[in-house]
């Protein structure tokens, strides 16, 4: 029930359609829509966005942070690992009585796509990716992900990329409102669907 009242916090009546896509997956069906966002980097914008916040509780992440997480399950932890040591992300924890309630990854080379879609998408050189960002339930609403979001952006540019992107599901709102907060466009959709094992991926063009 938890959960499920989660689930209705961060999509509202798009609950609906996420409860009937989980149906379908079980039948080997799998169907997502991406909110492709783009943002032009410069140094000037993420100072005067980096001064409205307190960074005293945000860290670099090791893997040992994560593998004393008790509410990671031993397959994420896995992929977290091989993250790490593969040198292609980089990734921030927010603490709370020393508990990591908050984390966010940036991916230098990698276009990861959600729920299975497993086809292997390359990053240009110029980009980088915001993903797989995660609140403990305890502490939503703090507004980390605004705070962090900033953080990551300054750590692209230092790399040297001139562009942060980033995919939303459709449908989830807060995480919508946070990226245009932060200066991203809407680009494009990325309609995905798997049938068994083939992926396919349409690109759907979006007007500024």
């Amino acid at each position: 029930m938890r959960k499920l009242v989660g689930i209705y916090k961060q999509y509202g009546l798009g609950v609906i359609p996420r409860i009937l896509k989980s149906v379908i997956r079980r039948f080997g069906v799998l169907r997502e829509t991406l909110l492709y966002f783009e943002k032009d980097l410069n140094s000037e914008d993420i100072e005067k966005r980096l001064s409205k916040y307190n960074y005293s509780d945000v860290k670099v992440l090791s893997f040992n942070e994560f593998d004393n997480c008790d509410y990671l399950d031993e397959n994420k932890k896995a992929l977290y690992k091989k993250r790490l040591e593969s040198g292609d992300y980089t990734v921030f924890g927010v603490f709370k009585d020393q508990q990591l309630v908050y984390y966010s990854w940036i991916s230098f080379k990698h276009l990861g796509l959600p729920f299975g879609f497993n086809t292997d998408v390359s990053l240009s050189k110029d980009e980088a990716l915001l993903e797989d960002s995660f609140c403990h339930p305890n502490y939503r609403g703090n507004g980390y992900h605004a705070k962090v979001n900033v953080l990551r952006l300054k750590t692209i540019l230092q790399r040297g990329k001139k562009k942060a992107v980033v995919q939303v599901l459709n449908g989830n709102t807060p995480a919508i409102k946070v990226q245009q907060k932060s200066g991203f466009k809407l680009k494009k959709k990325l309609i995905l669907t798997k049938i068994g094992s083939k992926t396919n991926i349409k690109t759907v063009s979006v007007n500024d």
